[in-house]
């Protein structure tokens, strides 16, 4: 959700520019000297050597918020900056905060799928699952068939399910997700489990593969592929996937993840 460069015309206040001693001073300087555009790159490339580095996530979620608030200042009625504004909120876990930006997005375009969505998504941080139901299944009649911007709230939708009604439901929602959008990897890998879960052994191997495929740097997708090998009685294929998943693993080792969005 990195998108500052496009909002880099706002002038921040200078309580945004407040850092703790955490901040190296190259990056420092360049929030100081209001570069935004020079600083939120200079974040990430020190978050791509340095991933565990949680000043770096929270400086670019407030950055974010920051520019996409100055934003709704100026174009209030701009249904998006809503939706961005919430979308910065979630990951700085201000999820009541965001859940108001999601209303106000929906209260300016009613029809859009993502805006739903991402209200339900919130509304089951906050702990209210039938109104993240409702709204999924709203964003889902707003979809035209089984089109690409379906997947996210019939992953959703796969997710709630799992935790209710069990995994034949669930892998009902996360077929169609998959079937919406076959280039995404979240489908498939939870398809996959779910197809696992419920002993199609064959079938879950197929979507994993798929999942590790499409994003090959994700240490489940391998783990969950070694030990359907292992299951399948193919030990060799079980552990030269279990070597790749302790290789991603390690160099995930101390990430912190921020809250984000399930959206593609």
């Amino acid at each position: 959700m990195r998108i500052l460069a496009l909002l880099c015309v706002f002038v921040f206040p200078a309580a945004a520019q407040t850092s703790p001693p955490a901040v190296p001073a190259e990056i420092q300087a360049l929030l100081d000297a209001h570069d935004y555009p020079k600083a939120e790159l200079a974040i990430q490339q020190k978050l791509s050597v340095s991933p565990a580095w949680e000043r770096g996530h929270v400086l670019l979620a407030q950055m974010s918020e920051e520019a996409f608030r100055q934003g709704l200042e100026l174009a209030p009625e701009n249904w998006e900056l809503h939706y961005f504004d919430g979308r910065a909120l979630y990951e700085l876990e201000k999820f009541s905060d965001s859940e108001k930006a999601f209303q106000r997005a929906i209260e300016r375009n009613p029809r859009s799928v993502k805006a739903w969505t991402a209200l339900g998504q919130v509304k089951d941080r906050l702990g209210d699952v039938a109104s993240s139901e409702q709204s999924y299944q709203k964003a889902v009649g707003l979809c035209v068939g089984a089109s690409r911007d379906c997947a996210w709230p019939l992953l959703e939708l796969g997710f709630l399910a799992s935790r209710q009604t069990g995994e034949k439901d669930a892998e009902r929602y996360f077929r169609r997700a998959v079937e919406a959008r076959p280039d995404w990897a979240k489908p498939h890998f939870y398809l996959g489990k779910t197809l696992a879960a419920l002993g199609q052994l064959d079938a879950a191997r197929a979507q994993l593969e798929d999942a590790a495929r499409i994003q090959p740097d994700q240490s489940q997708h391998e783990y969950q592929l070694a030990q359907i090998y292992r299951r399948l009685g193919d030990p060799t294929k079980s552990e030269q996937h279990l070597a790749r998943y302790r290789e991603l693993a390690g160099l995930e080792a101390g990430r912190k993840t921020p809250s984000e969005l399930n959206v593609p």
